[in-house]
């Protein structure tokens, strides 16, 4: 033994493994013969694999009281220590392990993962690439480090670094996809594309969420023809919509707009892509052609079953409502929707913002219906008052009364009961009750 391994094991006997020692010891003379030290490491990892952790452990940590001169015990057990996420302690023994055997590759390797999670990222990058050195062959090994050095910052020797995994096994497509992703991020958008191309050519792993990125990725940095593009080799039997979908559900709908009109421009689909047409636009402030879009959802809309498209649809109507003139398109909402849809708060504001809007614009015909309408649904609404006023100036004051007092009787809030008390008291003259 060299005079470092005597200095190391000294240094650990002194910080307290020397009681586990020699107990050990002195248990021993009551133990099988049999029972090597090289019997209770291969013991262990025989537990380990029938999934019995803490006598895998309990095992690995004979073995290396029974002779702590051995790598293997502490290259067992700082293994099984990594797997119950016990890093400090894993740590400690694979460095002994290292120590003691510092030609073992397997034993650096796990020693780079125990030094990974205890945040020694330059000690962990030094291990590994000891352990690629020993196992020159090991392509996963190498991707490892790759990925290592893009994880640390280093993306220049990460992508020599993955091209030489690629040349140790070129169809592994892991490779390929965390190739392609660190170029994009040097902005070698060519290179890129073709790296990720391969990977995805290759089977990589949640192929569609790769593919979903890199559409995303293309569109946000403003080049959406080469999206559609690599949609059409990648997936030439797909539809548009199944990728804009999934864009619009995580939020990136300035990703998935340009699908969405190719695939408008299609006529793919066109009442479910209209719906998410229509909400992104809405959402992206763009009024202009959402009841276009609509249009094609709306006439089956009485027999809708899909609330999550009834719930696209509403998001977009009271998006617009008070932008453009939406009477048309709201009344025909609250036609198909006000039976199931009545209390929606979606319904209700909608109803409520193109009323306002029609008011303004002096189009009281088509305000009153619409106030009408919402207070219909909700006589609760702050919007009685306008909606009052609004009856008065159109059919007179004993019309406006009879409005008023059905109001208060299906009113539910005390509040609005009070409050619609008021106008018709105070022309009676009870000033006390219009007061109140």
């Amino acid at each position: 033994m060299n005079p470092d391994t005597m200095k190391t094991l000294k240094i650990l006997i002194a910080a307290g493994f020397a009681g586990g020692w020699l107990l050990a010891a002195a248990g021993a003379q009551t133990e099988p013969a049999t029972n090597s030290v090289v019997d209770l490491v291969r013991r262990s990892q025989a537990a380990a694999q029938l999934g019995q952790t803490e006598s895998a452990l309990a095992l690995a940590r004979q073995a290396t009281e029974r002779d702590a001169a051995y790598a293997g015990g502490w290259k067992q057990l700082g293994a099984l220590q990594l797997q119950a996420d016990q890093f400090a302690e894993a740590l400690a023994a694979l460095k002994l392990a290292a120590t003691l055997d510092p030609q073992n590759a397997s034993t650096l390797r796990d020693l780079s993962t125990a030094q990974w999670r205890a945040g020694q990222t330059n000690a962990a990058l030094d291990s590994l690439r000891q352990a690629c050195d020993l196992e020159p062959a090991n392509a996963r090994w190498r991707r490892d480090l790759a990925v290592g050095l893009q994880a640390s910052g280093q993306a220049e020797p990460a992508v020599a670094t993955f091209r030489q995994a690629l040349e140790l096994d070129p169809t592994d497509a892991a490779s390929w996809r965390d190739l392609g992703w660190t170029l994009w991020a040097l902005d070698r958008r060519p290179e890129a594309l073709e790296a990720l191309d391969k990977a995805i050519a290759g089977g990589v792993a949640a192929r569609r969420d790769v593919e979903l990125q890199v559409v995303a990725q293309l569109i946000e940095d403003q080049q959406p023809e080469e999206a559609l593009a690599a949609l059409a080799r990648w997936e030439p039997r797909a539809q548009l919509l199944d990728f804009a979908v999934p864009l619009v559900e995580k939020g990136r709908h300035q990703a998935a707009k340009p699908l969405l009109l190719e695939a408008w421009s299609r006529n793919e689909d066109p009442r479910h892509t209209g719906v998410y047409l229509a909400y992104v636009q809405a959402l992206g402030g763009n009024r202009k052609d959402v009841p276009l879009y609509l249009a094609p959802f709306m006439e089956t809309l009485a027999n809708e079953t899909d609330d999550a498209l009834v719930g696209l649809a509403l998001d977009a109507v009271r998006n617009v409502a008070d932008g453009l003139d939406a009477t048309v398109l709201v009344l025909t909402l609250d036609d198909r929707l006000g039976a199931s849809h009545g209390q929606d708060p979606r319904l209700l504001d909608a109803l409520e913002r193109a009323a306002e809007r029609a008011h303004v614009r002096q189009d009281l015909d088509a305000a009153a219906e619409l106030y009408r309408r919402l207070l219909a649904h909700a006589p609760d609404r702050p919007a009685w008052l306008a909606a009052y006023e609004l009856e008065q100036r159109q059919n007179g004051v004993a019309a406006a009364d009879e409005w008023l007092a059905d109001l208060r009787r299906r009113a539910t809030s005390v509040v609005v009961r009070a409050a619609a008390e008021g106008p018709a008291a105070d022309r009676k003259g009870r000033l006390a009750a219009a007061i109140a």
